[in-house]
């Protein structure tokens, strides 16, 4: 069928007429030479519904988006550690090996399983802590070694102690290792954490891991010379559920490392456990108090009711944080009220070989 004739039908022809006409009285107006070209020709589309065709097109693979969004992400993503161009290349390939490891255990865990068991059986973890028990890791901070490796839970605490007129140099490492899943949702005592210890000067230096693999997270720590040895007291919490009960807890430097000292035994007959308490004060008519339970090493506090066998009512536990007073080498410990505000406090404080409750 002729196009103009299928314009006229459809009623089109009227309006492609005037827009021309207005074109070209316009343009006589402004002394322009109007131009117009004759309507194209109908394109004619060859198309072969025959089934038996010799040339078919080939088929695209589907475009797998997840790994090609990955790809573009790692491509347009600098490694961390090319920020770093003072670091001695030997460190810088084993921080390298670190970054390939971690990716390796991330790539192959699952959300339907419990990863705590692969993890603390990894080369990743076994590598680490490697390279934390060599003189050349002190070349790094913490803070730049947390960038490097994507893992925002790796902090420290540094103090700097004299002893024997030696100058030691002490950095605490908290490491909580983040492998959650979605299996690991609703479970509060997850093992991933870690701590560790370095000591060094111009002529020592040692390592060692206080907490491995457990429950415990360190927030602080004040360095000790009692009996004319080097103690440590960490403070943080443990995490068996909420809320976490915060701790203090002693180490002293011994020839291979630092191990667990009794700086807070306080009874002649060496008991396991013992309480302090003290009444603070009331709140909704019951009457709480403190209480610290100790081996000697590790503390740790909480306040309750005083009411018989309240420690079965888990409602009934406050909310406690720690904080580590260094200039009075003393520990602060805070009871927090369900709106958030502070409640009382209780300090402690190694002094002159004695544990001071006030």
């Amino acid at each position: 069928m002729n196009p103009l004739l299928l314009l006229y039908k459809e009623g089109k022809i009227e309006l492609m007429i005037r827009i021309i006409c207005l074109t070209g009285i316009f343009c006589i107006l402004s002394g322009c030479t109007v131009l117009v070209d004759p309507p194209p020709s109908p394109s004619v589309i060859n198309i072969d519904l025959s089934t038996d065709s010799q040339s078919e097109s080939p088929v695209k693979p589907a475009i797998d988006i997840d790994n090609t969004q990955k790809y573009l992400n790692e491509k347009e993503s600098p490694n961390p550690l090319d920020s770093y161009p003072y670091l001695d290349e030997k460190l810088k390939e084993k921080i390298a090996e670190l970054q390939n490891l971690w990716k390796k255990f991330e790539s192959s865990k699952r959300d339907d399983m419990n990863p705590t068991n692969d993890f603390h059986n990894s080369e990743y973890l076994s590598k680490l802590k490697e390279l934390l028990s060599e003189r050349d890791s002190i070349n790094i901070s913490i803070s730049d070694l947390s960038y490097i490796l994507w893992q925002n839970a790796l902090v420290s605490f540094s103090e700097t102690v004299s002893l024997d007129n030696n100058e030691y140099n002490i950095r605490v490492i908290a490491y909580t290792a983040d492998f959650y899943t979605k299996v690991l949702t609703d479970i509060c005592d997850v093992k991933n954490k870690w701590i560790f210890i370095q000591c060094w000067n111009d002529n020592e230096f040692y390592f060692s891991t206080l907490s491995d693999g457990n429950i415990h997270t360190a927030k602080g720590f004040i360095p000790i010379i009692d009996k004319g040895k080097l103690n440590i007291i960490l403070s943080g919490y443990s995490c068996p559920g909420y809320p976490m009960p915060p701790f203090i807890w002693s180490w002293r430097l011994e020839d291979d490392g630092f191990q667990p000292c009794k700086l807070f035994e306080q009874d002649k007959n060496d008991m396991k456990k013992y309480e302090i308490v003290r009444t603070i004060d009331y709140y909704n008519s019951k009457q709480k108090k403190w209480t610290l339970h100790t081996d000697g090493s590790y503390t740790f506090v909480e306040k309750r009711s005083s009411a018989p066998e309240s420690e079965l009512w888990t409602t009934d536990y406050e909310a406690l944080s720690v904080e580590a007073d260094n200039e009075k080498e003393a520990f602060i410990f805070t009871g927090i009220d369900w709106d958030g505000s502070e409640d009382s406090r209780l300090f402690v404080q190694f002094k002159d070989g004695h544990l001071i409750i006030y």
